[in-house]
């Protein structure tokens, strides 16, 4: 899902989109099919694409679902990791693949993926997915409805969904990549009326003082501080002070 244009070399989207704007076929010259048993909503789709839409297409009518509530999310959700499931949340823009989340997660059947690994991007300005050096895919979902979202081709496939303001694939590869959208499906940690907002790339909190996440340290083990997050202690102003980093929802480098 897209708010604004999007611009798509994919030769295979397993799922319905939805693009507010303009939606481009970079690659005309060869067909791609964008899957899904529903329709697709693309409000500008121009006659030069060959894209196959299994599920029809309709087109002029904007996106049928309110922006507000993916903003909301990207503001609200929290760093969390338990059971198997991961939400990280980045408030940087820049250039990332997967290992900067999962280094050592394998490869393969074994692998995470966009049922259970969701990266938010709460942050405007334009974030770039790469593949790895080793070749490994994009095994997660993708929240950043303020961002403008550009994907190299090295990265292969996207296993998860793609919310963003604008998307745009690039890079010599492009033609090749996949799009599997499988969604999210695992819990949700959320601050309790708080508004978490990326000002100038760095993450900042009604419920905390204006301190980059350079400036965080945990006081206790990552570990003890982690089971503090998971049993939503960050509210006590003890753990706030002790658990500094972790609280603020920062991503371990």
């Amino acid at each position: 899902m897209v708010k604004h244009d999007a611009a798509i070399a994919s030769h295979n989207v397993y799922r319905s989109i939805a693009i507010g704007g303009v939606l481009t076929d970079l690659t005309p010259g060869a067909s791609a099919v964008i899957g899904g048993g529903t329709f697709s909503y693309v409000n500008s789709l121009p006659a030069a694409h060959r894209f196959n839409f299994n599920g029809g297409v309709i087109t002029g009518q904007g996106l049928p679902l309110d922006w507000t509530h993916f903003k909301y999310l990207a503001t609200t959700l929290q760093t969390y990791k338990a059971g198997g499931v991961e939400i990280h949340v980045v408030c940087s823009p820049g250039t990332y693949d997967f290992g900067d989340f999962c280094r050592d997660c394998p490869n393969g059947h074994d692998s995470p993926g966009g049922r259970n690994f969701l990266i938010v991007f709460n942050t405007a300005g334009t974030v770039t997915l790469t593949g790895t050096a080793d070749n490994r895919q994009w095994f997660g979902s993708v929240l950043a409805p303020d961002t403008d979202l550009v994907v190299d081709g090295s990265i292969g496939f996207i296993d998860g969904f793609i919310i963003a303001k604008s998307f745009r694939e690039t890079g010599p590869s492009a033609g090749g990549l996949q799009i599997h959208g499988n969604c999210y499906e695992g819990p949700m940690s959320m601050s309790c009326g708080v508004s978490r907002n990326c000002v100038g790339g760095e993450f900042s909190s009604s419920s905390h003082s204006d301190l980059t996440c350079s400036a965080r340290v945990d006081r206790l083990p990552s570990k003890k501080c982690d089971r503090k997050f998971r049993k939503n202690k960050c509210t006590k102003r003890k753990t706030q002070r002790k658990c500094s980093f972790t609280c603020a929802g920062c991503v371990r480098g």
